[in-house]
């Protein structure tokens, strides 16, 4: 009895001991810093006139995120900063020296998969929030003396849905995320030598993004995406219709990984 006795006993102690560690080893998370950068152009139609006026610009834009992921869910932060010069008004095709667009925004998302290996594909399927803050600035002519800057802060908030191709013995990886949803917040018209006013402004946005990565080694791996995005900007001075295109290149270095 007593060697059966002390075998049940370490079979205990090894469960007791060791199992917990398994399971925490199953736990896998990693944590990415990563820098990126490229091209980003914008079409603004104002939806109060008849005929085809609209705007076009282009620029740059970079950003910096932290994204963080464990088997079943992720979480992105980024920091973004964009910059458009020389607008073109079309169909006339008359250019602008003087305009330009800013942004700065800051973007968070969170993703929860529902399904996961999705006919052994390696395909996951999920969804989750989205949120943004924007300070977005557009500094304009209106003639030769009265320059015009509209301030925007928006607040949003919206449903992203995505779908990821995750093989852990590959080195490629891809992302599609869908994102629908709505903003508010205050536009502040500031006609230098004029006037000045204050108002509320809202609307709604639908996004689309691709993204395609590539790990060089554990610690370092690139990626290319493709972003469109349109949004309906609502307002008592005006209503645009803004569309921005990007594409971009990134670089990310692993903070963390288990």
């Amino acid at each position: 009895m007593r060697p059966k006795l002390l075998s049940q006993i370490l079979l205990l102690l090894w469960g007791t001991l060791f199992l917990p560690l398994q399971a925490a080893k199953a736990q896998v998370f990693e944590t990415w810093l990563g820098v990126e950068g490229g091209y980003l152009h914008q079409k603004i139609v104002p939806m109060r006139f008849t005929p085809p006026v609209y705007q076009t610009a282009g620029g740059f834009n970079s950003g910096l995120s932290l994204y963080y992921a464990d088997q079943g869910s992720y979480h992105l932060a980024t920091f973004s900063y964009s910059l458009q010069n020389d607008p073109t008004l079309k169909p006339s095709n008359i250019r602008s020296f003087t305009d330009r667009y800013l942004s700065l925004n800051i973007d968070y998302e969170y993703s929860y998969f529902f399904l996961t290996d999705i006919l052994d594909l390696h395909l996951d399927f999920g969804g989750g929030p989205y949120l943004f803050v924007q300070n977005q600035i557009s500094a304009l002519m209106a003639s030769r003396e009265i320059p015009v800057e509209y301030n925007d802060l928006f607040y949003g908030g919206a449903l992203n849905l995505v779908l990821r191709y995750n093989h852990s013995e590959q080195p490629l990886s891809g992302r599609i995320n869908v994102v629908n949803g709505g903003f508010w917040g205050r536009q502040e018209i500031n006609q230098q030598n004029s006037s000045y006013a204050d108002i509320t402004a809202n609307g709604w946005l639908s996004s689309v993004q691709g993204r395609i990565g590539y790990r060089f080694n554990p610690n370092w791996r690139g990626h290319l995406q493709y972003q469109w995005t349109e949004r309906v900007e609502y307002s008592s001075s005006q209503i645009n219709r803004r569309t921005l295109q990007g594409v971009g290149f990134g670089v990310s270095y692993r903070l963390e990984d288990d």
